[in-house]
């Protein structure tokens, strides 16, 4: 999970932002090669309170994970 894309894919995907998402102090820097977006979609997940570690799981790739961080913010509150 230090490496991006994540090997094989999948199922490690998955696992790997499970992994990384479960850090209290997240650091992706560590993660070589990392891409931006993927970056941001582990951030916006890992601080949604609802969002468990098995939810990751089921992410398989980055589309996925676009499409998850995009219903997790649809059903958040407008801030006004």
């Amino acid at each position: 999970c230090s490496t991006y894309p994540f090997e094989p894919e999948p199922p490690c995907y998955g696992q790997c932002l499970a992994k990384l998402s479960s850090q209290i102090n997240i650091d992706l820097s560590v993660v070589k090669n990392l891409d931006p977006e993927v970056a941001v979609g582990i951030k916006v997940l890992s601080e949604e309170e609802r969002y468990k570690i098995t939810d990751f799981k089921l992410i398989k790739n980055k589309a996925d994970l676009e499409l998850e961080v995009l219903r997790v913010l649809s059903n958040k509150p407008s801030v006004r």
